[in-house]
């Protein structure tokens, strides 16, 4: 079954062309230390056995044009294959929302705009 592709605002790839490559890898050091890694890592745990998926080549293609960085073009999909699994099994909870949110508005995920906290469930 598939699940509905996440709706990327147009803003968003010139907002990724925006980084630096220096930014970029500060970025990704960023997301793979705690809280914000654990805190993907139990998310992802809740929707991974959602049994849909939509076409990522496209959107990596685009990533990859925007940022000239695959690894964090892999991130980003990531991401949203995390949100279009939510989303399918009505899967919520405070980190993803915070996520939702900065895709929405066009935007990386950053420290600023996230709130950790111990229990993560809606």
């Amino acid at each position: 079954m598939n699940c509905n592709r996440p709706e990327i605002p147009e803003n968003f790839y010139s907002h990724l062309a925006s980084y630096s490559s220096e930014e970029l890898d500060n970025y990704l050091d960023w997301r793979d230390e705690d809280p914000f890694d654990s805190q993907w890592c139990e998310s992802y745990e809740q929707v991974k056995s959602a049994c849909c998926g939509f076409d990522t080549a496209d959107l990596y293609q685009r990533l990859s044009e925007a940022s000239h960085a695959h690894e964090v073009s892999s991130y980003i999909l990531d991401d949203w294959i995390l949100l279009a699994k939510a989303q399918f099994i009505g899967f919520s909870s405070l980190f993803v929302s915070q996520l939702q949110e900065c895709y929405e508005q066009g935007r990386l995920p950053s420290a600023s705009e996230f709130s950790f906290s111990e229990d993560q469930s809606a």
